[in-house]
């Protein structure tokens, strides 16, 4: 995007999503797909901007920190039960925190 100074925090962040495949272009994908229908003149320009600006803000950063670093746990198998069997059997628990981070 711009070439701007990132602390490191923001850094880690973007690092962390591009380590588990996840660009800023398929963020925005997504949020075109989940937004056209509202605003029919989007377009991904505008969302890949955004995306952008959204990954610049410290809750955004905190939260994707956050729920990478439970994924790597739980793949691992390192968290506490119950919680380890409620994500390796659950599905719908990922995807809520997904969708947390959507909220964002």
């Amino acid at each position: 995007m711009t070439n701007r100074h990132m602390d490191v925090v923001e850094k880690k962040a973007r690092e962390l999503l591009e380590e588990r495949g996840v660009t800023l272009e398929d963020i925005a994908e997504l949020v075109y797909y989940l937004q056209v229908k509202y605003h029919p003149d989007l377009k991904m320009e505008d969302c890949l901007e955004n995306v952008d600006r959204v990954l610049r803000k410290r809750e955004v950063q905190n939260a994707i920190l956050t729920g990478i670093q439970l994924d790597i746990l739980a793949e691992q198998k390192k968290l506490e039960e119950p919680l380890q069997d409620i994500i390796d059997r659950d599905e719908g628990y990922m995807e809520l925190m997904r969708l947390s981070l959507y909220q964002l």
